[in-house]
C-alpha cells in the first residue's frame, strides 16, 4: 500500500455497509428457528397409524394322547389401511413341526404356506381378495403342534405362546386350555402392540408317560417389542437431529452481528460499546474526547478489548488485533495514513 493512501476496506462506504445491521441475515435466522421448532413439533406429535386392528382372537388350546397339541385359532381382523390393501397375513409358531388341517381352513383363506426365516416359524395365510378400508374378515384354521411337552421334578408341563404382533393392538383375546374333562384354563384381557400372553398348563408324572419330551429352553421374547412406538422414536430423533444441524447455519448468523471483523462485538472502552449499528457508538466518542481533554490525548490503552475470546493475544493496550484499525474513526482523526497499517 502506498504511503498516504487509505485501503479501500476502511472507506466510509465498505464501513457503514459492514456496521449495518444484517436485516437479510435477521430473516434468515428467524425462519431457521422456525423450522427447528417446526421439525421438533413434528417430532413430538408424530402418531404413526396402525394399519389393521384385531378385533377378536380367540385360541383353544387341547393336548392329545402322544403329547402333541391341536391348536384352533379364530381372528377378526379389521384392514384400516386404505392405501395398501390386506392379501396375506402371517401368524407365529411354536416351531417347525406342526401341520395344518386343510379342512378347518376357513374360505378366505386361498392358500396357505408353512415358512421359516433366520429362525422365525409361521404359516402365511394368502387370502381370497384384497381387504381395505375397514373391510372386516374372519380367519379360521386348526393345526397339530408337535415337540412342546417337557417334564421337571413337578411332572410334565407346557408352555405356549400365542402369535403376537407388533404392528397390531388385540382389542379382546380368550386363550383357553382344555383340561381334558376338567375346568379349562381360560385367559382373557387385550394386547397392545408387542405385548404377548404366555400359556402354562402342567400335568401329573403318570399322564404322558412314554410320551416324546423335548428339552425346556426359556422363552426368547427378543422378537416382542412395539413397532409403532419405534416408528415414532425413529421420527423424533431424525427431526431432533435436522434441527441441530441447523444450529451450525445459526452460529455463522450470529457471527455476522458480534463478529469483530465487522467492528462490533464485545470491545468496549471508557463504560461504554465502541461500537454501534452503523456507527460508532456516541456515548463512547463523547467520553472518549472528554478523556483526551483531560489527559492531552495520551490512551492508556485499557479499553476491556477482550471480554470474549480473541483469536490474538491480548496483551497491554487490549485492542491489537480484536477489532478494525479504525477504531478511532468518528473523531476527526485519521489512523491508516502510515504504510502498513490497516491489516489485521
Amino acid at each position: 500500500m502506498k504511503k498516504g493512501r487509505v485501503d479501500a476496506k476502511y472507506e466510509d462506504a465498505y464501513t457503514k455497509t459492514n456496521r449495518t445491521f444484517p436485516v437479510g441475515n435477521t430473516v434468515l435466522l428467524v425462519a431457521i428457528i422456525a423450522v427447528q421448532i417446526g421439525l421438533i413439533v413434528l417430532g413430538i406429535r408424530y402418531v404413526p397409524k396402525p394399519q389393521d386392528v384385531i378385533h377378536r382372537y380367540d385360541v383353544t388350546v387341547e393336548p392329545l394322547e402322544d403329547g402333541s397339541l391341536d391348536i384352533r385359532y379364530h381372528l377378526v381382523w379389521e384392514a384400516l389401511d386404505a392405501s395398501e390393501p390386506l392379501t396375506w397375513v402371517e401368524i407365529g409358531m411354536a416351531n417347525y413341526n406342526y401341520s395344518v388341517y386343510a379342512d378347518t381352513v376357513s374360505d378366505n383363506i386361498r392358500d396357505y404356506e408353512k415358512q421359516n426365516v433366520d429362525d422365525y416359524v409361521s404359516l402365511r395365510l394368502d387370502l381370497d381378495r384384497e381387504y381395505s378400508g375397514g373391510e372386516v374378515l374372519e380367519i379360521c384354521f386348526t393345526v397339530n403342534q408337535r415337540d412342546m411337552l417337557c417334564e421337571d421334578e413337578k411332572g410334565y408341563f407346557y408352555e405356549f405362546v400365542p402369535c403376537w404382533f407388533n404392528a397390531i393392538r388385540v382389542e379382546q383375546y380368550e386363550f383357553r386350555w382344555c383340561k381334558d374333562g376338567q375346568d379349562d384354563l381360560v385367559w382373557r384381557g387385550s394386547l397392545d402392540y408387542g405385548e404377548y400372553f404366555m400359556m402354562t398348563a402342567r400335568y401329573g408324572k403318570d399322564e404322558f408317560s412314554g410320551c416324546r419330551l423335548v428339552q425346556y429352553e426359556p422363552f426368547d421374547d427378543a422378537g416382542a417389542y412395539d413397532e409403532l412406538a419405534e416408528d415414532k422414536a425413529g421420527v423424533l430423533v431424525l427431526c431432533c437431529l435436522g434441527a441441530a444441524l441447523l444450529i451450525i447455519a445459526q452460529v455463522y448468523i450470529v457471527d455476522s452481528y458480534v463478529s469483530y471483523g465487522r467492528g462490533r462485538g464485545f470491545l468496549t472502552g471508557h463504560g461504554y460499546h465502541v461500537h454501534t449499528y452503523g456507527r460508532s457508538n456516541p456515548y463512547y466518542v463523547r467520553a472518549r474526547e472528554k478523556y483526551n481533554a483531560k489527559y492531552g490525548g495520551r490512551s492508556g490503552g485499557r479499553s476491556g478489548g477482550c471480554a470474549c475470546a480473541c483469536a490474538c493475544a491480548c496483551a497491554g493496550g487490549g485492542r491489537a488485533g480484536c477489532s478494525q484499525k479504525d477504531t478511532f474513526r468518528g473523531w476527526g482523526q485519521k489512523t491508516h495514513d502510515q504504510e502498513g497499517e490497516g491489516s489485521l
